[in-house]
């Protein structure tokens, strides 16, 4: 080689190695920052490697995977299923159809507990991004409700994982509540004038805030905004405090100018900018939608007295908010909403000119379905001598209708709170009928359950889905998403009432049904 060739080669070099530095240096900066999400990686596939400790060849993982709607109307859009590889590792490859979302992991029951489903959770929802790419550590002791599985991330995006794990371990006892003041939301009527700090994060937030503060700079600014907003909108006591206290008549003996007072500082409280959030990034936490989806109530009883539909549409569309989460708040408030005996018709009419996203359209459709008036849609159903049974059967009489599963605690409380104590006043009237609906998959639980009393009780009508569960066409023809479902009919089987306020209280049932007879 010559002294020329000798001269270009270690120039070349030279650039090479300084190449090298400049990328080591680009790398050192990305992860002392943190990373823009326009840098994000981006894929429209989230991979999942999964080491399961003491797992058998016969586990199956399961990852329910959702976007923000889905999850917190706790119906999935997609569920996939893994056996172990060779070398014991669960292998997910699931394609997305939007940049974030929500997954559960669970895991085949050992042993199959009577009312609950064949899997059992390992985590809670956790936040996902496209470009996620984990190998998950877990182990896992098996109990009935799960949730308690101790869980290492790493790989692509992992940094977001721990920090929520992180997050989620921490916990306070009611000692250290009380001995930092933290347990005054226990103790208040709801009256904003007498807790002027109501909406101030407490000793426990600011400590699960403290956690988070050190993975800023290694994750995008929308896990982080995410996780940060799933922190101080935890729990919702605060604002349900406000809602009993209105909606038990807290504002009919004040003067004009203190209703128009906690009115106007309650509708200023929990906003983002004050716990300096960004609404276009906490869009997607779960907690902080859960918590508005609490406020609109709790401003209804404010202003009305009650949860009124008319209010809480007006409050929605006016919600300094982007269309996505407008929408997504409506289609979830309709969805979930009690009423008071108000006719629901008119409201769909109105939301279906102002949503756009085709999906909730159709929920919407569906949903107009079980406006008063309307008829439930008729399939056959099985009671508890094997005889096909239908509702409508029970045309010119009063028919309460109460669909529940076993080991719904809900359906266990309205039944003994409510049902219990408001079937005995119409035992000898032939005009009335109670019927209960279970859902269970199996028929010898249903029974068992039946026979308890927690639930229903054997003098009763008791129906059941025919082991298909929630997929039994009476179930989703008829739009029942959430349970207890009550559901009550006039004389001619018409919808008087479907998940309405006055059907959840002794008092308002009883005046419900009589208004009927």
């Amino acid at each position: 080689m010559n002294d020329k060739h000798m001269k270009t080669f270690q120039i070349l070099k030279y650039l090479k190695l300084t190449l090298v530095c400049l990328l080591l240096v680009l790398a050192s900066c990305l992860s002392a920052y943190s990373i823009p999400d326009h840098f994000c990686a981006q894929s429209d596939t989230l991979y999942l490697d999964i080491n399961l400790r003491d797992a058998r060849q016969t586990d199956t993982l399961s990852i329910k995977i959702d976007d923000l709607f889905h999850t917190l109307n706790s119906t999935p859009r997609e569920t996939f299923f893994a056996l172990p590889s060779k070398i014991g590792i669960y292998k997910f490859k699931i394609p997305l159809q939007k940049p974030y979302g929500y997954f559960t992991l669970s895991k085949s029951r050992s042993v199959i507990q009577p009312g609950f489903e064949d899997f059992v959770p390992i985590t809670k929802s956790q936040f996902w991004e496209a470009g996620d790419r984990l190998f998950i550590d877990i182990r896992f002791k098996e109990s009935m409700m799960g949730f308690d599985g101790q869980c290492k991330y790493s790989g692509r995006g992992a940094d977001k994982y721990n920090a929520a794990f992180t997050i989620e371990k921490y916990k306070i006892s009611m000692e250290e509540l009380k001995k930092n003041g933290d347990d005054r939301v226990f103790r208040w009527d709801g009256n904003v004038l007498t807790y002027k700090d109501f909406a101030e994060p407490g000793k426990h937030v600011k400590d699960r805030l403290a956690l988070l503060k050190p993975f800023q700079t290694k994750i995008s600014k929308r896990s982080y905004q995410v996780l940060k907003a799933n922190i101080i909108y935890e729990g919702t006591g605060t604002i349900d405090r406000i809602k009993e206290w209105a909606r038990n008549g807290g504002m009919a003996n004040l003067n004009a100018s203190d209703k128009k007072s906690i009115i106007q500082q309650f509708n200023q409280s929990f906003e983002p900018q004050q716990y300096d959030l960004d609404p276009n990034f906490i869009a997607c936490s779960y907690n902080y939608m859960v918590f508005s989806y609490i406020k609109f109530q709790a401003a209804s009883a404010l202003k009305t007295g009650a949860y009124t539909l008319g209010q809480v549409y007006k409050d929605i569309i006016s919600w300094k908010a982007s269309q996505e989460s407008r929408e997504t708040m409506l289609i979830l408030a309709l969805l979930r909403i009690t009423y008071n005996a108000e006719d629901a018709t008119a409201i769909y009419d109105k939301a279906a000119t102002f949503i756009k996203n085709p999906e909730y359209l159709e929920v919407l459709k569906s949903l107009s379905l079980t406006a008063p008036g309307h008829r439930l849609k008729e399939f056959n159903l099985t009671d508890t001598n094997g005889q096909s049974r239908r509702l409508g059967e029970f045309l010119g009489k009063v028919v309460l209708v109460d669909i529940w599963f076993t080991g719904c605690g809900g359906c266990e409380d309205y039944y003994r709170n409510v049902l219990s104590k408001v079937k005995p006043f119409y035992k000898d009237n032939s005009n009335v009928e109670f019927v209960s609906i279970s859902i269970d998959k199996n028929r010898e639980t249903w029974k068992s359950s039946i026979n308890s009393c927690k639930y229903s009780s054997p003098d009763g009508i008791n129906l059941y889905t025919q082991g298909e569960g929630a997929n039994h066409k009476f179930i989703t023809a008829n739009s029942v998403l959430s349970y207890p479902c009550i559901i009550l009919l006039d004389k001619e089987g018409k919808v008087k009432n479907f998940r309405s306020e006055n059907l959840r209280q002794v008092n308002t049932l009883q005046q419900a049904i009589r208004e009927l007879l």
